[in-house]
């Protein structure tokens, strides 16, 4: 069971703020340098695949629906694979995977077969050193098409589907030095497929640019048009960030540390670009709306410095500061979807140096992964849906909290709480309880107390370990069979020598008035169950339910 929360001061604006929680990293193979999603075992999940550029195969992740995945195997996938596209190239109604094998100038396409296993590759020539392929149908014939950026041979080769799994001779056209990244838009709104590409320029020979070649509609492009961006792009997305109904093109620079906003003209053409600050080193950018404000945001994952920058986008083709929530190590690409099925986008980052796909699980403006939680037993405090708030007693006196009606009864399996700070000035303890006899941190069993800037651990009110925190760090407190352990933005900073004690269950201790923990959820993750205590207080809309009730839907094989 996952179980998350924010603190926020009310009538904050910062509540509808941009914020992940719950990073979970699941291994894959070596040197993952991207991540695509599809639901390769047909149960409705949405479920993640990515290359092992040593293990020359893909790996598949499949979904729980709650954020979580396990592994279903590992397919070979030719020398080298260095990205993976999802389509249905056969038309049977499962999804397939074109991979682009740089050290056998192809692309290995391998078929589903709807259980979340493919037949065996095969191959089809591509230029020098494949790296990205992008999936469309480029000829309008209705049948799935392949283009394919060839960082070595600088070109993008064209490969028309035959609509039953194979495909024709590639036709190539040239674009920019080390062409690394291929999106695939209808950029001068002729109703015709172009593309666009980001040239890495990693010899220097050439220029940082993004080249777009508008498509005639039979498979073949126009010469390319060039525009200057950031050094060292890496990462080409696209949508609409100014909502004036034309694409306007997002490049990750990593020798910039920046990324490019360039706004289309709708004839093909581009202005010239805005600048952002991401982090250090971005190699990778996704496009969705994470906070549901009706304006584009963007995800960047920055190889150099362990995290990704979520840009909020105004509407008007500028974003504000960037929220950085930390990953695993090298992250280089990342990918958007709903792997907790709350209607939120979420991220899955593919980590370069850590053989792993970071997941992270979007809470913004409330919820996160699974069930709400039900604030019982208020003290000097307020429960408006899955929030509670400090609203009387002595200002600064530790004489208001609450604890959840859910309880983690096991004590196998994998818990977590996290805390996003929104602020860093006041007085608040939160974390997981066995007896919660009154709201003092002496009665949390396992705490992080949050004052000052500094974050520290407080087992039943005793001081063990401390760290530093700014506004937007996470701090969580997982349970993994048995063990305790505190981390700040997913790295661990102590681990716990005391055993917990079961049930436990959320629990907040405020001093401050108007100090709020909002957004509290719980989740199955695990062969933890989450049990409803009867206290009289239902949630709304909802019925009593007995004290040895378990709530449906929260356990996951």
């Amino acid at each position: 069971m996952i179980l998350t929360f924010g603190l926020m001061l009310p009538g904050s604006a910062a509540a509808q703020a941009v914020s992940f929680v719950g990073r979970r990293d699941f291994p894959v193979g070596s040197c993952p340098q991207a991540v695509a999603i599809g639901d390769f075992n047909a149960d409705g999940v949405p479920d993640l695949v990515l290359p092992s550029c040593s293990s020359d195969a893909v790996t598949v992740l499949l979904g729980y629906g709650d954020g979580t995945f396990r592994e279903a195997g590992s397919f070979p996938a030719g020398r080298e694979p260095s990205s993976v596209a999802v389509g249905d190239f056969n038309r049977d109604g499962v999804p397939d995977l074109a991979v682009p094998s740089s050290g056998s100038d192809s692309v290995a396409v391998l078929l589903g077969n709807g259980d979340a296993t493919f037949r065996p590759a095969v191959s089809f020539a591509a230029g020098g050193a494949p790296h990205a392929v992008a999936v469309a149908d480029l000829d309008g014939d209705g049948l799935l098409d392949l283009a394919v950026a060839n960082y070595g041979s600088g070109d993008v080769s064209v490969l028309l589907g035959n609509g039953d799994g194979t495909f024709r001779p590639a036709r190539t056209f040239a674009v920019g030095t080390n062409p690394i990244s291929i999106v695939v838009g209808d950029f001068n709104g002729d109703g015709v497929r172009d593309l666009a590409v980001a040239n890495a320029n990693a010899s220097g020979g050439g220029s940082d640019s993004v080249s777009v070649l508008l498509g005639n509609g039979d498979g073949t492009f126009q010469p390319a048009r060039t525009f200057a961006v950031g050094a060292h792009p890496t990462s080409v997305a696209m949508g609409d960030f100014n909502r004036d109904g034309m694409l306007d093109l997002a490049v990750a620079s990593q020798t910039s540390s920046t990324v490019s906003v360039l706004l289309g003209n709708g004839d093909g053409t581009f202005r010239a670009p805005l600048t952002l600050t991401a982090g250090t080193n971005p190699t990778g950018v996704a496009v969705g709306d994470f906070d549901g404000d009706g304006a584009l945001d963007l995800a960047v994952a920055n190889y150099g410095s362990a995290n990704v920058s979520v840009l909020p986008g105004n509407g008007d083709g500028t974003f504000r500061p960037a929220v950085n929530v930390s990953t695993g190590n090298g992250p280089w690409a990342v990918a958007v979807g709903d792997f907790d099925r709350d209607g939120k986008l979420d991220l899955a980052v593919a980590n370069d140096d850590g053989g792993t796909v970071s997941v992270l699980v979007n809470s913004t403006g409330g919820g996160g992964a699974g069930q709400r939680i039900v604030w019982t037993d208020l003290v000097n405090a307020t429960a408006t849906d899955n929030s509670v708030q400090k609203t009387g007693g002595c200002d600064g006196c530790y004489d208001a909290g609450a604890v959840s009606q859910q309880r983690i009864t096991s004590p196998g399996g994998y818990a977590e709480v996290n805390f996003t700070a929104i602020e860093t000035t006041l007085l608040r303890v939160a974390g997981l309880t066995h007896a919660f006899l009154d709201p003092t941190p002496q009665n949390i069993d396992f705490g992080i107390h949050l004052q000052s800037g500094f974050a520290e651990v407080r087992e039943n009110g005793v001081y063990r370990a401390d760290t530093t925190f700014v506004t937007g760090d996470v701090l969580r407190i997982n349970v993994q069979s048995g063990v305790v352990h505190y981390l700040k933005n997913g790295d661990v900073f102590y681990t716990s020598s005391a055993a917990p004690s079961f049930p436990l269950f959320l629990a907040a201790a405020l001093a401050d008035l108007g100090a709020t923990i909002t957004d509290a959820t719980t989740a199955g993750s695990s062969r933890l169950g989450c049990v409803l205590v009867e206290s009289g207080i239902s949630p709304p809309g909802s019925v009593p339910v007995r004290a040895d009730t378990v709530v449906s839907g929260l356990e996951v094989p």
